[in-house]
């Protein structure tokens, strides 16, 4: 780690994701209010950057390659997926009224598995990396109780 012998805390959250490339991802506020997705190298002394504005950006996952995070906000007022990168700039994955969260890259970046209750019923479905040709591939059923707090992972 860094060295000190006091752990350093730039802000406060939930959810911490480790990264291919070393960073450290989660969802916080800092103390003086700004919120959102922060990133951070905990093994050099700078502060955290802040890639959102959103304390409703949850379940984050990293792209295998490092410059993106996958997340779920709802911040517009309903669930979607969301993706930022790094290096500065977003993109909206997917635009549907039903429910759209928990993103899970594959293995190999060529693609994300997320669920939606479009239909009315639950589902994983899949979608290609800037949110192309979304499709079922499994049926969950009628309810996915606290699915806010449920993560999905895919394994290699």
């Amino acid at each position: 780690m860094n060295g000190s012998a006091e752990p350093r805390v730039h802000a406060a959250g939930e959810g911490p994701v480790w990264g291919p490339t070393g960073l450290l991802a989660w969802t916080g506020c800092e103390a003086g209010g700004a919120c959102g997705i922060f990133a951070d190298n905990p093994d050099d002394a700078q502060p955290p950057i802040r890639l959102s504005a959103s304390i409703n950006d949850i379940g984050l996952h990293w792209s295998p390659d490092g410059g993106n995070l996958a997340y779920m906000s709802n911040h517009t007022g309903d669930w979607e997926i969301y993706l930022v990168s790094t290096a500065g700039g977003f993109a909206r994955l997917t635009n549907n009224p039903a429910h759209d969260g928990l993103p899970a890259w594959a293995p190999d970046g060529s693609g994300l598995a997320f669920v939606s209750n479009r239909g009315g019923a639950w589902g994983l479905y899949l979608m290609g990396p800037n949110g192309e040709d979304p499709h079922k591939i499994l049926a969950l059923g009628p309810s996915l109780p606290n699915w806010t707090m449920q993560r999905l992972s895919w394994a290699p």
